[in-house]
């Protein structure tokens, strides 16, 4: 998913990172994947769907290292 995001792939990019996400028990920390989902979003030029991933790292993993950042994307968002 990184690599499609660097290459400018971000539906499949996004696919990818959804799929990762959904992952519970995988290798990868969910709250860092939603956070790349987020920005692939942003790249894709859907912000509400963006704002919608912020807000679930906000939601699920509020002690996250990513949860400030989240929220100040929210707030930029609008």
């Amino acid at each position: 998913a990184e690599a499609q995001a660097a290459q400018g792939q971000f539906d499949k990019a996004i696919a990818g990172f959804t799929e990762l996400a959904g992952q519970r028990d995988g290798a990868l920390p969910v709250d860092g994947v939603l956070m790349r989902l987020a920005q692939a979003y942003l790249k894709a030029g859907k912000p509400k769907d963006a704002r919608a991933a912020f807000q679930q790292v906000v939601d699920q993993f509020p002690n996250s290292p990513y949860a400030n950042e989240a929220r100040q994307r929210i707030a930029q968002l609008g």
